[in-house]
C-alpha cells in the first residue's frame, strides 16, 4: 500500500477523474543569485516559458498556476498567470506564461548590467595583477608552447626508434618467457606449500591473472597465470630437465643432434626453441604447442610433490605475451592427483571415516559451482554432484543409493573435502509454526518499529491497533506449549512485553502521531492522506459508504487538523 501512495500517476489519475482541472495553485521561483535569473531569462523566460522543480510548489500542482518570481534583493514580480504544459515523474514541470509583465525584462536588463559592470571591474583588477591575460596574448603563448612541444615530440620519436632497434637485436642469453615487472610490488597472496592446493582453488575459481613466484631450495620458479590457468613456466637458474628441449628428447620427438643444431641456431637468432624447430621443419606448430602443454603439466606435477617452499602471487591486468597453446587447469590436475590417492586408500577405512557423518548433509561450497565445468567427471560423479548441489539427501542416503559404487562415492567425498569444495553439515531443524512465529516476533522486537511489532500499517487507527494487540497477545502466549523448546520458553515474557510496549506507545493519539512523524517523512504522510481522501470520494460515488468512512477516518488519523477530512467524514456518515 505504501508504494501506491507514492505513485504520482495514481494521484493524477484521481485528480482528473474527479473534476478535471483543479483550482489555480501558487508557485514561487526564488533566485538566490543574480546569475540564476540571468540564465533562466535567456533560456526560457524570454520565450514566455519557465521550468520549476518540486521545491517551487507544495502538493499536486494544478493546470493553472500563479507564479511569483523572487530575487536576491528581496524584490518580487508576480503573480504571473501560467499553464502547465509538461509534468515529469520527478516533480519537474514546465509552464507557459501568459502576459509576462514588462518588469521581468526590465529586471533582466538591470541585473545583467550590474553583473557585467562587476565582471569588468574584476577583469581589470586581474589584468593589473597578472592573474589573467588577454586572449590575444594567450594565443601567442599557446603558439610558442606548441612549437616547443613539436620539437620535443621529434626528439622523442628519434629516441623511440633507437630503442626499438636495440630491442629488435638478438639476445643470445634470452631463455624462457618474459615476466611482468613485479619487483618492488606487494604480492596479493603469500603462502607455503602446505597452502598450495587451497591457493589454486581460489585463483582458478576467481579467474585471476598474474605471476606466481615459487622459492624452493634457492631455485625460483615462475608460473604465468591467465584467467586462473597456467600458460607458462620459467625457472632461475634454468633447470635443464624441465626445459622443452629435454622433454622433447625424452619423449623421442626429436633426436639429440637435432636438439644441438636447434640450440646453436637459437643462440644465433635469439629465437625460442619452438620457433627454431618449426623453422627447421623438424616439428609443426601443433606439435610444438602440444609439447609445451605437456611441459606445463610436468612442471606442475613436479612442484606438487614438493613439501617445502614459499610462494607469492602478484596480480596483473594482463601478461606481456600471447600464449597460443592450451593452458593447464591446476584444479583439474589436483583433482586427478587426489583421485589417485583415494584409490590407493583402503576402501573399508574410507567408508568407515564417513560413519560419523551419516545423518549429515553435503553442502557444496560456492567454488565448486564455478570450477565444476573445469574438471572432468564420469557419469556417476555428475549425478552425485547434482545431489550435492540440491542438498536433499544425507551422506548415509547418498551412500545407500550408490549401492555397488559406494566406495567410488566415498572417494569423491574425500577428494572434494581435500579441495575444500564441500563440507558436511547437520540438517536444518524444522520448527513448529508457533516456534517460527515466536522467533520472527523476537526479530521484530529487536530491530523493527512499533508498527512492525504489532504487524499493522503505519496508517492504522487506534481501533485497528487495539484489535491487533489483543490477537497477538492471545497467539503468542505459548507458555507450557510442548512444541516450544525451553530456551525459547524463557523468552516468551520478553516477547509479550515487547508487544505490550509497542501497543502502549501507539495507543495514545498524540504519542502515536508523534512516533509516526518521527519515522515517516512528512511528504509521505501528506500524500497518503490526500490519496485516502480521493479514495473516499470514489467510494461514495460507487455507493460504498463503509469504505468512504474508513478512508476519511484514516486521513484524519494522518492529518487531524485538516478540516476537509472531518467534513468528509461527517458527509459520508450522514449520507
Amino acid at each position: 500500500m505504501f508504494n501506491r501512495l507514492n505513485d504520482p500517476t495514481l494521484t493524477n489519475k484521481f485528480a482528473h477523474q474527479f473534476g478535471g482541472t483543479v483550482a489555480t495553485r501558487r508557485a514561487t521561483k526564488t533566485y538566490t543569485e543574480d546569475v540564476e535569473f540571468i540564465n533562466d531569462y535567456e533560456e526560457t523566460l524570454c520565450k514566455d516559458t519557465i521550468t520549476l522543480d518540486s521545491t517551487c510548489y507544495r502538493g499536486e500542482l494544478a493546470d493553472n498556476v500563479k507564479l511569483d518570481l523572487r530575487f536576491p534583493d528581496k524584490s518580487r514580480i508576480g503573480p504571473i498567470q501560467g499553464q502547465v504544459i509538461f509534468r515529469g515523474p520527478d516533480g519537474v514541470v514546465a509552464l507557459r506564461l501568459l502576459d509576462v509583465p514588462e518588469s521581468v525584462s526590465q529586471q533582466y536588463d538591470s541585473v545583467k548590467a550590474a553583473v557585467v559592470a562587476q565582471s569588468d571591474g574584476l577583469i581589470n583588477d586581474a589584468l593589473r595583477t597578472g592573474k589573467v591575460v588577454r586572449i590575444e596574448d594567450h594565443q601567442q603563448m599557446v603558439s610558442e608552447l606548441q612549437t616547443e612541444v613539436e620539437a620535443l615530440r621529434k626528439q622523442l620519436s628519434i629516441l623511440e626508434q633507437k630503442l626499438s632497434q636495440l630491442e629488435d637485436q638478438p639476445t643470445l642469453s634470452k631463455r624462457g618467457f618474459q615476466l611482468p615487472k613485479f619487483k618492488g610490488q606487494e604480492p596479493i597472496v603469500r603462502g607455503t606449500m602446505a597452502q598450495w592446493t587451497g591457493f589454486w582453488v581460489q585463483i582458478q575459481s576467481n579467474q585471476r591473472t598474474g605471476l606466481v613466484v615459487l622459492d624452493v631450495d634457492g631455485v625460483d620458479r615462475f608460473a604465468l597465470v591467465q584467467a586462473g590457468k597456467i600458460v607458462a613456466w620459467r625457472s632461475d637458474p634454468v633447470i635443464e630437465e624441465e626445459t622443452l628441449g629435454q622433454l622433447l628428447l625424452r619423449s623421442e620427438q626429436i633426436e639429440r643432434t637435432q636438439l644441438q643444431d636447434a640450440l646453436e641456431k637459437m643462440g644465433q637468432t635469439g629465437q625460442r626453441l619452438g620457433q627454431v624447430l618449426q623453422g627447421m621443419d623438424i616439428l609443426t606448430e601443433a606439435q610444438v604447442n602440444g609439447a609445451i602443454h605437456s611441459q606445463l603439466v610436468y612442471v606442475f606435477q613436479k612442484v606438487l610433490a614438493m613439501r617445502t617452499g614459499e610462494f607469492q602471487f602478484y596480480g596483473f591486468q594482463s601478461l606481456p605475451e600471447m600464449y597460443p597453446w592450451k593452458p593447464i587447469q591446476p584444479v583439474s590436475l589436483l583433482m586427478e592427483k587426489l583421485r589417485q590417492a583415494s584409490q590407493a586408500m583402503n576402501p573399508q577405512s574410507l567408508l568407515n571415516s564417513l560413519k560419523g557423518v551419516q545423518q549429515q548433509h553435503v553442502k557444496a561450497q560456492p567454488t565448486l559451482t564455478s570450477l565444476q565445468d573445469d574438471i572432468e567427471w564420469n557419469t556417476s560423479e555428475e549425478g552425485w554432484l547434482k545431489e550435492i548441489a540440491s542438498g536433499s539427501q544425507s551422506v548415509g542416503q547418498m551412500i545407500a543409493n550408490a549401492r555397488g559404487e559406494n566406495v567410488n562415492l566415498a572417494q569423491l567425498f574425500w577428494a572434494l573435502l581435500q579441495l575444500q569444495l564441500i563440507q558436511f553439515v547437520a540438517p536444518k531443524k524444522k520448527h513448529s509454526p508457533i516456534v517460527e512465529r515466536l522467533q520472527e516476533k523476537l526479530k521484530a522486537i529487536e530491530g523493527g518499529t512499533h508498527f512492525d511489532v504489532l504487524e499493522v500499517h503505519w496508517i492504522s487507527t487506534k481501533s485497528e491497533i487495539e484489535a491487533k494487540y489483543q490477537y497477538l497477545m492471545s497467539e503468542l502466549n505459548a507458555q507450557g506449549n510442548p512444541a516450544v523448546p525451553a530456551s525459547l520458553q524463557t523468552r516468551i515474557p520478553e516477547i509479550l512485553g515487547g508487544v505490550y510496549k509497542a501497543y502502549s506507545s501507539l495507543l495514545d493519539d498524540v504519542s502515536r502521531r508523534k512516533y509516526r512523524a518521527d519515522i515517516i517523512e512528512g511528504h509521505h504522510i501528506t500524500q497518503a492522506a490526500v490519496l485516502l481522501g480521493q479514495q473516499a470520494i470514489q467510494a461514495l460515488e460507487k455507493g460504498d459508504k463503509r469504505t468512504a468512512i474508513q478512508c476519511y477516518a484514516k486521513a484524519m488519523e494522518l492529518q487531524p487538523t485538516e478540516v476537509k477530512w472531518s467534513q468528509g467524514l461527517r458527509h459520508a456518515t450522514t449520507r
